[in-house]
């Protein structure tokens, strides 16, 4: 934070570090989940594609 401009403050860094997001089970994550990956037919979700960055890893990423 003293050498390069970031978007947040001292004090969420402190919040960050006080109170820690719980462990997540690893599962299979898509790894790049965009709109343009997921096929709709008539309205519901029929897939997803473009797997290749699909690993094993925290579901929050997918999300996030």
């Amino acid at each position: 934070m003293q050498h390069y401009k970031i978007d947040g403050t001292p004090t969420l860094l402190e919040k960050i570090r006080d109170k820690k997001p719980t462990d997540f089970e690893p599962t299979l994550i898509h790894g790049d989940c965009t709109i343009d990956d997921v096929l709709v037919y008539e309205g519901r979700i029929s897939g997803i594609i473009d797997w290749s960055g699909g690993v094993y890893g925290d579901p929050r990423y997918d999300v996030s």
